[in-house]
């Protein structure tokens, strides 16, 4: 099973069955353009390391989010030119955007918790 397999499986079922259509998907390496990403360099020596065995169930599930940053440059765009705008959430807004994400923080956790087959 590929690494695309695995992430579209899970991005369907996190947006048609949890709800979550205002995220994306995948692996970082097609958002974040770094040379050498570590989460996917750890994540394909994992997937390198147990290619070979035949009862391999185990999970590695990287995790990363970035809480309310781009929700917050679409509310005010000036952000970007400011010197500490896009790393500061307004004050008024950083209880309701936490807020927000932890039906998805926890949707995820429980995605990761279950078994390939009863994905849908």
């Amino acid at each position: 099973m590929s690494r695309y397999f695995f992430v579209s499986k899970h991005r369907k079922h996190l947006k048609h069955h949890c709800g979550h259509i205002h995220f994306q998907y995948g692996p970082q390496s097609e958002t974040y353009t770094t040379h050498g990403d570590l989460w996917d360099k750890l994540y394909d020596q994992y997937r390198n390391y147990h290619k070979n065995s035949l009862n391999w169930n185990s999970k590695l599930l990287p995790l990363t989010l970035e809480v309310g940053t781009w929700s917050d440059l679409r509310e005010d765009p000036s952000k970007l030119f400011r010197k500490r705008g896009i790393f500061n959430p307004a004050s008024f807004n950083k209880i309701e955007t936490i807020g927000r994400y932890r039906g998805f923080l926890r949707d995820f956790v429980r995605l990761g918790l279950m078994k390939p087959k009863d994905l849908k």
